[in-house]
């Protein structure tokens, strides 16, 4: 099943790529809400994903008032 996503992020095969491709977008950093209603998607499907992702390395993730989810190297 694929996805449309946001700002020009289509055709992804898995949430997952989604939200690493939504993040790499966005190198200011976005919160799982933030996301999560760009992408279509819960909340927690988003929080799930993305400490999968910062558990492997791809992306990080920063606890501010919100956590923020960075790309790697920011």
């Amino acid at each position: 099943m694929r996805s449309k996503a946001h700002e020009g992020i289509v055709d992804m095969t898995t949430i997952e790529d989604a939200v690493l491709a939504y993040i790499n977008a966005h190198p200011e950093g976005a919160d799982d809400d933030e996301i999560a209603a760009a992408l279509g998607k819960t909340r927690q499907q988003v929080n799930q994903r993305a400490r999968q992702l910062a558990r492997d390395g791809r992306i990080t993730r920063t606890p501010q008032k919100k956590i923020l989810n960075l790309p790697k190297g920011r």
